[in-house]
């Protein structure tokens, strides 16, 4: 027990000593190696698919080996294009960067949130527990999958959502939320619909404030997320039919659920 207050004490002590050392140590772990793996798993469909986007030059229609790809919208396919424009690279080490990236920026996430709750050592040990947990630090980390940013930015709705219900705020409940789920939903579809519409539900019903579902700022949230979502469906159909994606992106979602 002595030992354990001992190493709090210590935490608190010296953060700014314990935040290099862990930015040092983060950076040997992470990246040393990065591209030494082959494409792995789903890592060349992202990868394909945002590539073809460049030779195309074709944003809106995601495609591999020049047939349409419905399975997912095409974000996350901007962001490894992008990085891939940025970097004048396509290897394996720059690919697996937006995986990589948003997985520190999450752990970031983590600290200075809980860190408005807890002590600041306690809300590193939180941050540090997560970013090295074993399927993270020996699977997830390696791999260019879309999964760690998805759920990076669905944390931070959470987030939006808890403290804007404790302050009352309802356009930053509805409003926000609904514009992270903008860009979720364009990078892995109908579970952000569950994500978004559960959580508000819950949360309203919990809080005794449902009759806020029918508000102005819920209509406002729900219009900005239809007019982008819409909005892209409808640059994508200037170039292809828009029959498949609806089933298609159904059959996706339902994959591993109680649906399926």
């Amino acid at each position: 027990m002595k030992n354990i207050k001992l190493f709090w004490k210590y935490l608190d002590e010296n953060i700014l000593v314990v935040y290099i050392f862990t930015f040092i140590l983060a950076t040997i772990a992470f990246l040393t190696n990065l591209g030494m793996l082959p494409l792995f798993a789903d890592e060349p469909t992202r990868a394909l698919v945002a590539m073809e986007m460049m030779f195309t030059d074709n944003y809106w229609v995601p495609t591999i080996q020049g047939e349409h790809y419905y399975n997912k919208p095409p974000f996350y396919n901007w962001i490894v294009a992008g990085v891939f424009h940025l970097t004048g690279s396509m290897s394996e080490f720059v690919f697996r960067l937006p995986s990589v990236i948003p997985l520190l920026l999450f752990g970031l996430t983590i600290y200075f949130w809980t860190k408005k709750h807890l002590s600041r050592s306690a809300a590193f040990l939180s941050a540090g527990l997560f970013v090295t947990c074993g399927r993270i630090l020996t699977y997830a980390s390696l791999l260019g999958h879309i999964d760690i940013f998805y759920s990076w930015l669905v944390f931070i709705s959470f987030i939006v959502f808890v403290e804007s219900l404790q302050s009352k705020n309802w356009w930053k409940f509805f409003v926000l939320t609904y514009a992270l789920a903008i860009i979720t939903f364009l990078c892995k579809g109908l579970p952000t619909v569950v994500f978004q519409g559960l959580t508000m539900i819950v949360l309203l019903i919990y809080s005794k404030n449902f009759k806020k579902f029918f508000s102005v700022q819920h209509l406002v949230g729900i219009l900005i997320f239809s007019l982008f979502v819409s909005g892209y469906f409808y640059m994508y159909a200037q170039h292809n039919s828009l029959e498949g994606w609806a089933s298609i992106m159904w059959e996706q979602s339902a994959q591993r659920t109680i649906i399926d």
